[in-house]
């Protein structure tokens, strides 16, 4: 089964194992291999018991399968196919539109179709004996004759609907947003304040249902109704999940709408549903005033090509055609044939299959997947792997020892080649074509926090897949950044001789094909540019395949393998604050001095919010003219609880000053 992104959840519903024969006239496997059957061929079985003459097959729906087997029909199929069973064609009369009553839909990418059809002459009352058996054979219990159809229908064929009592819809029906600050109060007595995002079904008063997840109690049907307007729809499920999610509220309704109901099937819902109302109103003259059928574009078939040899390949098994064509029969796919390629025309309920391999996976859990016979699979040239592995590894080696850190940066930018069809949000919409950008931001964030690290220069690097317009690659990114005064050489001296180093590391034929063109900052491998060096940032990324790809087979793991034993503790999400204290002390006077007092009042709680302390000064000389030695602390103070003020920091350096100045001859500056 493929995965399904951000909704990986089964469905637990019951179905009953009476209401499956009615869709056979052949006996169907008694419970205990039927159960079997599911579990081998379809789903999981939560549990199987027995309810007087009844057995209640409590199954886990998969989410691929949710279009159509939240249903006892979609089951039904199932059986049909793993057990080569003919099911009973119940047919359906369809309603001719008729009648002006109105219906728009301003919101078509959320509401693609909406069937409504007004009824007159209707008696509610109490279900039949029979349609309170089959519902309460699922877990339902029954509320009117009206309810219970829908109710009835929707666990059948799987297509939710809905019933208003006509008598109380003020003008044309509108599928909109809501607005915000509208309130509607569910069957249930639940109020909902909608925000302006929710869809709604919607009279000119105001909602009368959200739609797709639960009606309103202004137009409830109940003992006195004797005016129906019936609803069957096709809403996105996209929508209907992130309105039910919103608000709180999950139906039966809602759950098979938010995994896709074919749109085909509102018509037939519908058909049913009057069709129903019709023959148990026990000689009532029910009539259907008016019928619309709203909608835009409709369910297009979906056509698969698929070949013999690919199926075979892809089980490991050989599949010989005729089987094929008997799989493909059971399954309700129409195929036509050239040669050994298949041209399927999927039916309409099956919305999981989109590809190929969605056919494959149907014809091998029909096969059996335990009718396949094990067999080692075929030895790959693994070198190049390993080869790739160990070059990557041999960097990362180098740069950890030269006293750089590996960082791991999102692979999602604002901008880039490759657009991301659904992105997480609005600045991560394209996949990162470099390493650069990323490290480049990196070193800024971090040296911001410098102080904070108790560090003067950042030495991070990544190693990352980009996927620039010639296509994906593996890069190398590596980033120097230092603080205002830093003490050493620039970062782009830094940058070229690391180059250098690394390239003698990797060894040949590196060292002897490599060449930099300093003046563009342009790293040649046998006259192609495989990176460039951005000296001002001090940032540097390269091509890591096409290095690797000249480098040799490893003959040995000569990888350092680095233990590391830290005390991680949580930071604060609090800003910082530094206060750097210069003081004079007596030539013969040492640093640690100073630093004890410093410890020592933290210990009084008298420096409470001091998160670094000083391990050495970061300046010091001799005064000769005074005679006197300087050393310059630095301290960065910061709370878990709150955000400093400099007022306070300002006292607690006070004490420190006041603490300072009591030791002879020491004198702060």
């Amino acid at each position: 089964m493929r995965a399904i992104f951000g909704w990986s959840i089964n469905f637990d519903m019951k179905f009953s194992y009476n209401w499956l024969q009615s869709y056979f006239n052949e006996k169907l496997p008694a419970s205990e291999k039927l159960a079997e059957l599911f579990t081998f061929r379809f789903s999981e079985v939560e549990s199987v018991e027995q309810i007087g003459t009844d057995t209640i097959f409590d199954l886990k729906v998969l989410p691929d399968r949710a279009c159509y087997a939240l249903s006892h029909r979609g089951v039904a199929r199932e059986i049909a196919a793993f057990c080569r069973m003919g099911m009973v064609d119940v047919p359906f009369k369809a309603v001719t539109p008729r009648g002006s009553f109105g219906v728009d839909i301003k919101e078509p990418s959320m509401c693609a179709r909406y069937i409504a059809a007004s009824l007159a002459g209707v008696t509610v009352s109490d279900s039949p004996a029979w349609l309170v058996e089959r519902l309460a054979s699922v877990g339902q219990r029954s509320i009117n004759m009206i309810v219970d159809i829908a109710n009835y229908v929707m666990f059948d064929i799987g297509q939710p609907l809905h019933a208003f009592d006509a008598d109380k819809v003020r003008g044309v029906l509108s599928v909109r947003k809501a607005r915000e600050g509208e309130r509607i109060v569910t069957l249930d007595g639940k109020e909902v304040v909608f925000k302006g995002s929710e869809l709604v079904i919607a009279d000119e008063e105001g909602p009368l249902a959200i739609a797709g997840i639960k009606g309103g109690k202004r137009a409830e049907v109940t003992k006195t109704t004797t005016k129906l307007l019936l609803e069957s729809a096709s809403f996105d499920a996209s929508a209907i999940r992130r309105i039910s999610t919103s608000i709180g509220i999950r139906t039966d309704a809602s759950k098979r709408f938010e995994n896709k109901v074919p749109r085909y099937l509102a018509e037939e819902g519908m058909a049913r549903f009057i069709e129903y109302i019709v023959r148990e109103s026990r000689g009532a003259e029910v009539t259907v005033a008016s019928y619309v059928d709203a909608h835009g574009e409709l369910d297009h078939g979906r056509r698969i090509t698929i070949s013999g040899e690919f199926i075979s390949r892809s089980l490991g098994v050989a599949i010989s055609p005729k089987d094929i064509e008997g799989f493909l029969g059971v399954l309700s796919i129409v195929f036509s044939k050239n040669g050994d390629v298949y041209e399927l025309d999927i039916p309409p309920w099956r919305l999981d299959m989109t590809i190929p391999e969605d056919v494959v996976e149907e014809i091998g859990r029909l096969y059996g997947y335990e009718n396949v016979e094990p067999k080692l699979p075929p030895r790959v040239s693994a070198p190049s792997v390993l080869k790739a592995l160990y070059w990557h590894e041999k960097a990362r080696d180098f740069l950890v020892s030269s006293g750089f850190s590996e960082v791991v940066t999102y692979s999602f930018r604002k901008e880039g080649v490759m657009e991301v069809v659904k992105s997480m949000a609005s600045d991560k919409s394209f996949l990162r074509d470099d390493l650069t950008k990323n490290i480049s931001e990196a070193l800024s964030m971090n040296l911001a926090h410098a102080p904070l690290l108790d560090i003067s220069q950042i030495r991070i690097f990544e190693v990352g897949k980009v996927f620039p317009k010639g296509g994906e690659r593996t890069s190398l990114c590596i980033g120097i950044a230092q603080s205002k005064g830093f003490k050493g050489e620039s970062v782009n001296e830094q940058i070229r001789q690391l180059r250098d180093r690394l390239v003698g590391y990797l060894g040949a034929p590196i060292a002897t094909v490599c060449t930099i063109d300093d003046t563009g900052g342009v790293i040649l491998l046998s006259g192609k540019p495989i990176g460039t060096i951005n000296a001002v940032d001090g940032v540097m990324e390269i091509d890591l395949d096409t290095v690797t790809g000249v480098l040799p087979e490893p003959k040995q793991w000569d990888i350092t393998v680095r233990k590391v034993e830290a005390l991680y503790s949580p930071i604060s999400l609090y800003p910082f604050i530094v206060r750097d204290v210069a003081v004079y002390v007596n030539p013969e006077d040492h640093f640690d001095g100073v630093r004890a007092i410093i410890n020592r009042l933290e210990g009084e709680k008298k420096l409470m919010h001091v998160v670094r302390k000083p391990e050495r000064p970061f300046d010091e000389f001799l005064n000769s003219k005074i005679g006197k030695k300087s050393l310059a602390f630095r301290l960065v103070f910061q709370s878990h609880e709150r955000t400093l003020t400099d007022a306070e920091v300002n006292g607690e350096m006070e004490h420190l000053y006041a603490a300072l100045k009591e030791h002879p001859g020491w004198q702060v500056r």
